[in-house]
């Protein structure tokens, strides 16, 4: 077993690194667990970490940060070649916290789909254009304000125009469900699937 006084020869004339906060994201997963974890406690063992650090652990289960902890452990025990015992343990163990990657906001989140290749959030430079085509005539020439009621689903002209074509039904206050079309109305294929929305490639033919 390496001992914590020992590796500080390996460190040489290296000056330590600033002080640093080390997010790890995907955590919990194998790469982690056979590489990354115990290689961050072997660099702490030889002196090459900061002397103030911490590392967040985050992936997309829900664990505490003793649960991460032990995680560690059990990892650097399984991996390592640095053990976990000793105040060289302690005080690794003591820098490391966790949180969740669904409880993440704003460009935390963003890193993290970026890094997993989740696509999901992210809008193509294609799709920013169509929609700025669709809004600029909009915002130039914006539409005379139609008053609704407050609670309401909105002014009732612009709910018929909405829900005719496509037969959309939206629920009341209590809790029925009024049919928007006019009487008689049946939608058409033509309505329910109108060739512009064929033909445009940002929402994909419809067959």
């Amino acid at each position: 077993m390496t001992s914590a006084a020992s590796p500080r020869g390996i460190r040489g004339s290296a000056s330590r690194p600033d002080d640093h906060v080390i997010v790890l994201f995907g955590a919990t997963g194998d790469l982690a667990r056979r590489k990354l974890l115990p290689g961050l406690f072997h660099l702490s063992v030889a002196g090459l970490l900061p002397d103030n650090y911490r590392i967040i652990g985050s992936a997309r289960r829900t664990l505490t940060d003793e649960q991460f902890r032990e995680h560690a452990r059990q990892s650097v025990t399984e991996c390592g070649i640095s053990k976990p015992a000793g105040g060289a343990w302690g005080a690794f163990e003591r820098a490391l916290s966790f949180r969740a990657a669904n409880g993440l906001e704003g460009y935390e989140r963003l890193i993290l789909d970026a890094m997993l290749g989740d696509q999901a959030l992210f809008t193509r430079a294609d799709g920013v254009e169509r929609l700025w085509e669709i809004s600029a005539p909009l915002l130039d020439n914006p539409p005379p304000v139609e008053l609704y009621a407050p609670g309401s689903w909105g002014p009732e002209p612009s709910l018929r125009r909405l829900a005719a074509p496509f037969g959309w039904h939206l629920p009341d206050a209590g809790g029925a469900a009024p049919d928007m079309r006019p009487p008689g109305h049946e939608p058409t294929p033509q309505q329910l699937c109108p060739p512009s929305a064929v033909e445009d490639p940002l929402i994909g033919a419809i067959t």
